[in-house]
């Protein structure tokens, strides 16, 4: 039922969550892009490359 490209294909579990304190949430739990990039680039960038 998905296309190829909804499709999960690679993925990593991280060993904490996102929180507010950690800087990776707004108060209003929305998720902080420009952080958890910043925090997670190199991982990110190990599971998908520099696209």
């Amino acid at each position: 039922p998905f296309a190829r490209w909804e499709k999960v294909k690679k993925y990593t579990l991280l060993q904490e969550e996102f929180t507010i304190e950690g800087g990776e949430l707004t108060p209003t739990l929305k998720l902080k892009r420009k952080a958890i990039y910043s925090k997670y680039g190199d991982l990110m960038k190990d599971l998908y490359g520099e696209a």
